[in-house]
């Protein structure tokens, strides 16, 4: 995963991700943090290599948007009903 630095919201997502690997301790969500511009450039270059991490952070509209439309980046909850039916669970 990868996140603008700063706080709260640094600390906040830190915690998230703590909660969630304390309640899935068969998966594991590295995070990286980065100064906001620094971000933006990273973001964009890795996306467009189609080298970005499986969670991101994004501004809504804007930049995010033509991500989305451009079906470069995805919903979270797409991303596990299709790992689902890949396992055969019903969703």
């Amino acid at each position: 995963m990868w996140s603008v630095s700063g706080d709260p919201n640094e600390t906040i997502r830190k915690n998230s991700v703590d909660s969630f690997g304390k309640a899935n301790p068969d998966s594991e969500i590295k995070v990286t943090f980065f100064q906001n511009d620094a971000y933006k450039t990273k973001i964009k270059t890795a996306i467009g290599a189609d080298q970005a991490p499986t969670i991101i952070y994004g501004w809504g509209g804007g930049v995010l948007k033509s991500y989305a439309a451009a079906s470069q980046v995805e919903e979270p909850d797409l991303m596990v009903r299709r790992q689902r039916r890949r396992e055969g669970e019903t969703v």
